[in-house]
């Protein structure tokens, strides 16, 4: 797991997230990616998740 800042970076009090995993269970990986925007709702009740886009290469 990867967690980056990728984008907004001149926007204050923004941020666009990447986030990267890498394995041969796509279930799983799409599960670990729902976990993930899971565990940010739940522990930074100070964020507002506007949005948010799972997708495999």
């Amino acid at each position: 797991m990867a967690i980056a800042e990728v984008g907004l970076n001149d926007v204050w009090q923004s941020a666009l997230l990447g986030v990267a995993s890498v394995g041969n269970d796509a279930r799983l990986l799409h599960r670990v990616m729902e976990n993930v925007v899971d565990w940010i709702e739940r522990n930074r009740p100070d964020l507002i998740l506007t949005d948010y886009k799972i997708e495999f290469r």
